[in-house]
């Protein structure tokens, strides 16, 4: 099921000034990742390939990005967080839908909401909504 969000683009970068842009995605979580370094956007999609075109044509490109991407991932580093999306597949797999308790527990020590195709496994909608994205209803 797939869910369309409303990022605001002052949780990337505390300069810039536009309106939410929206993402449709699968799954979205927010995890801070280790002492000290930036807050982490996950957004799972279906397609990785597909979703790097719709970036191309994003506005969130014409904020200051650093490029990054890792095994699975298609990656923007900007000023104050990271955004990073993940083939649904491999959060099915390694995430969420595992069976490996020692694993997920990590998941959800490190995530602060987890919201995966229309449910909360983690956190709220309120609590989403403090981190700078917002549900909304596909038509």
């Amino acid at each position: 099921m797939t869910s369309r969000f409303l990022l605001d683009p002052k949780v990337l970068d505390e300069f810039v000034s536009m309106p939410k842009v929206e993402l449709e995605a699968q799954a979205a979580a927010y995890a801070e990742v280790g002492d000290g370094s930036q807050p982490n956007y996950f957004f799972y999609v279906d397609d990785l390939s597909e979703q790097k075109k719709k970036m191309e044509v994003s506005p969130l490109l014409n904020l200051p990005y650093l490029p990054g991407t890792a095994q699975g991932e298609l990656g923007f580093h900007y000023r104050m967080a990271n955004l990073l999306f993940m083939s649904v597949s491999e959060g099915d797999k390694q995430r969420w839908g595992s069976d490996w308790k020692s694993w997920r527990g990590q998941v959800f020590k490190k995530c602060e909401v987890l919201y995966v195709r229309g449910s909360f496994i983690k956190g709220n909608a309120d609590l989403l909504k403090q981190y700078g994205i917002s549900i909304v209803p596909l038509a």
